[in-house]
């Protein structure tokens, strides 16, 4: 499974919000987002705080950057029911350019999330321990989704 981080996410691992140790313990192997992203984390900093600007940089230098091809622009193109914005559509179009089914994106923009959703992609968006816990149990097939244990434990009554 490969992670595929927008904008948002990258941000949290610059910027220390409550979602940020979540999203960095689960993070334990290579990332990957679209070109675009290095452009909006950068403008967003150099307009809200400059003095990230730096440790951005090597954040960002771990990363590998899927370049916006003729390919990932006409998937973006194609969301015309979408309520997606022009960047964020070229966010979800890079995900389904590298294969939605093994892939998950980790977003914090709502919007993003439920249209990617819609789309067919996995998207998750960490906010403290205890939900990064149910998530790697139920990635290692451990736990239960809720709501299939209630539908079991009735049946057998």
């Amino acid at each position: 499974m490969t992670l595929y981080l927008d904008s948002s996410a990258i941000l949290k691992l610059i910027v220390k919000e409550a979602e940020s140790a979540a999203l960095s313990k689960y993070i334990k192997s290579s990332v990957i987002t679209s070109a675009i992203s290095r452009v909006e984390v950068i403008r967003t900093l150099s307009r809200n705080n400059q003095a990230l600007v730096t440790p951005a940089a090597q954040v960002l230098a771990k990363f590998e950057f899927l370049p916006v091809s003729q390919a990932v622009l006409s998937i973006a193109e194609s969301f015309v029911q979408s309520s997606l914005r022009s960047l964020d559509a070229i966010q979800v179009a890079s995900v389904i350019f590298l294969s939605p089914k093994n892939n998950t994106l980790i977003t914090y923009d709502k919007n993003m999330a439920k249209e990617a959703r819609l789309l067919g992609i996995k998207v998750e968006s960490l906010v403290n321990s205890q939900k990064l816990l149910l998530l790697i149990l139920r990635n290692a097939k451990l736990l239960t989704p809720p709501g299939r244990l209630e539908l079991r434990s009735r049946c057998s009554a």
